[in-house]
């Protein structure tokens, strides 16, 4: 637990993290109407990335905290709501594509 507890106070972490939503931000925002097949591929995949790299850091903050203290910081609440928000999308999505075939 220590040792995640300095991965995760590391200002590096912070600024990877940074990267990674604004990142995400810009791959969400060229999603448009009328998108090709291919884009609409690399949304797609891009957004499981996504999704993994943040259940990646709200596992590393939750197992370095603990619930308590992960729960205590609002902007966590908020990150975790988007990050179950995320998983349950993944899972419908998922299904569904696997119903089509």
């Amino acid at each position: 637990r220590f040792v995640l507890r300095q991965f995760e106070g590391n200002p590096s972490f912070d600024a990877s993290m940074t990267f990674a939503v604004l990142l995400n931000t810009v791959v969400l925002s060229l999603d448009h109407y009328g998108i090709d097949e291919s884009t609409e591929n690399f949304l797609t995949d891009s957004n499981s990335v996504f999704t993994n790299i943040f259940i990646a850091e709200m596992a590393i903050k939750l197992l370095a905290r603990g619930i308590k203290k992960y729960c205590a910081d609002p902007m966590n609440g908020l990150d975790g709501f988007v990050v179950i928000i995320s998983i349950v999308e993944l899972i419908f999505t998922g299904s569904g594509e696997e119903q089509m075939d």
